[in-house]
């Protein structure tokens, strides 16, 4: 059996006897192509004399079936038959003879994003602007009803063109607003995904939303299509009018490079990166994967930024708060319940609008719950993240002997 680089150049020399007569004198080459994610993957590139626009014919997957089993012969035959079959009509060579103009493009421009990190061999050459853990890259796509072909713009059309970045940036914002952002809850994603009528798009709304239904509401940013949307997030404005529906800070999932999922900040961000992590491996196509990275949108600063470096930087000494906060977050931490309650009359009166007020300067609302007419408070164990829990030292226990006693503040 031939090793995989074997393989390919096996088709390379092999495959014209398979061809018809009309590709006699064709150039028969093998390629590297980088995808998203930094997939290095081997195309086969057949261009007759006087064609322009030809099919990379990925040879991976077909290595995978030879190994499995898969005679070589047949291999050649189904991949001669795919090159004649390739569909590269005239309306594909059409389109991207006029990508020279900038004028003829500006119109078909679109923000993608993927991960930085993971990306870093395919945006070599390529235009794009770093945001945090992502780039975003522009793209030129055009809508073919069934089928789409795109091109990545690269920093050296840029001469071609005569325009700038800003300028590209400004204009590929301005085709993604015709794609139509949306923001839809979660379970009306199917009327989305099949083109009915049934969801409502959030962005449309004013104020914060009620997010107060019994479970944690998630919601999906994207295009009205469901396709290459995440880029969505980093419109002018958006990170904020997200923020307005949500009544300040929140989370991001990257779940795809077709959507972000928008959840409220009470849940745990080691639950989130594990959801994460789990969905990309078993549910999402690499080439489809966004990132591993789970986000916070900061809404004091207005910045969206990795959620879990933003955790470590904003850690709370237990030891710091007052007593009532600090037994309400011990007694979650060593609960095995995803809430703790209070009944309603355990806390004095001055606790509890104290405890409210420290909630609120440490930004903790998202945790507690003082709405609830059968309880002071209701805390959520995912509280806990926001504190460090290690043991006050005896340097630390002396400081606070010292200090003056709270006034009412006691559990």
């Amino acid at each position: 059996m031939m090793g995989k680089e074997e393989f390919f150049v096996y088709i390379r020399d092999n495959i014209r006897e398979y061809l018809p007569e009309s590709y006699q004198y064709a150039d028969i080459s093998l390629a590297e192509n980088v995808k998203l994610n930094d997939i290095h993957l081997t195309t086969l590139l057949i261009r007759r004399p006087g064609e322009t626009m030809i099919p990379a014919i990925y040879l991976d997957n077909l290595y995978d079936a030879y190994r499995r089993g898969k005679p070589a012969e047949e291999c050649l035959s189904e991949l001669a038959e795919v090159r004649v079959q390739a569909n590269v009509e005239n309306e594909r060579e059409e389109l991207f003879s006029n990508i020279s103009r900038y004028d003829a493009v500006k119109a078909h421009l679109q923000i993608r994003a993927c991960d930085y990190e993971q990306n870093r061999d395919r945006l070599q050459g390529k235009l794009y602007r770093r945001e945090g853990d992502f780039a975003l890259t522009y793209h030129i796509e055009y809508d073919m009803g069934e089928s789409s072909a795109n091109f990545q713009v690269t920093n050296d059309i840029l001469s071609v063109w005569g325009v700038d970045e800003e300028t590209v940036h400004q204009d590929a914002l301005l085709a993604d607003q015709r794609r139509e952002p949306v923001l839809v809850n979660m379970e009306d994603t199917i009327y989305l995904m099949t083109g009915q009528p049934g969801y409502q798009n959030l962005l449309w709304k004013d104020g914060a939303l009620d997010l107060d239904s019994g479970m944690i509401p998630m919601f999906i940013l994207t295009n009205k299509k469901m396709h290459n949307g995440a880029g969505i997030l980093f419109h002018d404005g958006m990170k904020e009018k997200i923020s307005e529906l949500m009544g300040g800070d929140y989370y991001v999932l990257p779940s795809s490079i077709h959507e972000v999922i928008i959840v409220p900040t009470q849940i745990s961000v080691a639950e989130l990166s594990d959801m994460v992590h789990t969905v990309n491996r078993e549910h999402v196509d690499v080439e489809d994967r966004l990132s591993d990275q789970v986000q916070f949108y900061d809404s004091q600063v207005k910045a969206l930024v990795n959620a879990e470096k933003w955790l470590a930087a904003h850690q709370i000494n237990i030891n710091t708060v007052s007593p009532a906060l600090r037994g309400m977050v011990a007694v979650s931490a060593a609960s095995a319940s995803s809430v703790y309650a209070v009944d309603k009359g355990t806390l004095p009166f001055g606790v509890l609008e104290a405890l409210k007020q420290e909630c609120r300067e440490n930004r903790l609302e998202a945790y507690m719950d003082f709405s609830d007419p059968a309880y002071d408070a209701i805390c959520q164990k995912s509280i806990t993240e926001r504190f460090d829990m290690r043991p006050q030292t005896e340097k630390t226990k002396r400081e606070e002997s010292r200090r003056p006693p709270e006034q009412g503040k006691s559990l």
